[in-house]
């Protein structure tokens, strides 16, 4: 059986001579590759917390404000879609959450959100 490479931010299959992941644009090394003979959990059965990428509103590689490079939909809800993005100026993951846009004019919605925003924020 042959062993199979798969990326270790999204978990999609890459050929050997790659150094981007096709799938999510995450930059390969050997290190951090996973060489197997079956796709890892997340790539051969989701579980049930995550949505499917198809009905996100970004695909991975999609590249917002210059800055953040989509991943993957880490979950979505009745308050909006969480990614996992990477920040291209400070080079390290950062989840990015987007409301919807029946919330966008909802005042107590958008309080909760910035509230959310300030109790999350480093510092």
């Amino acid at each position: 059986m042959a062993l199979r490479i798969y990326c270790p931010a999204c978990s999609s299959e890459v050929r050997t001579d790659s150094n981007l992941c096709p799938s999510c644009g995450h930059a390969l090394d050997d290190a951090a590759t996973q060489i197997l003979d079956t796709p890892p959990r997340s790539a051969a059965s989701p579980t049930s917390s995550y949505d499917s990428i198809d009905n996100a509103r970004f695909v991975p590689g999609t590249v917002l404000a210059d800055r953040y490079r989509i991943v993957g939909l880490l979950g979505k809800g009745g308050m909006g879609e969480v990614y996992r993005a990477d920040d291209l100026k400070l080079s390290q993951p950062v989840a990015l959450k987007f409301l919807p846009a029946r919330l966008l004019s909802d005042g107590a919605a958008l309080a909760r959100f910035h509230r959310e925003v300030r109790v999350g924020a480093p510092g």
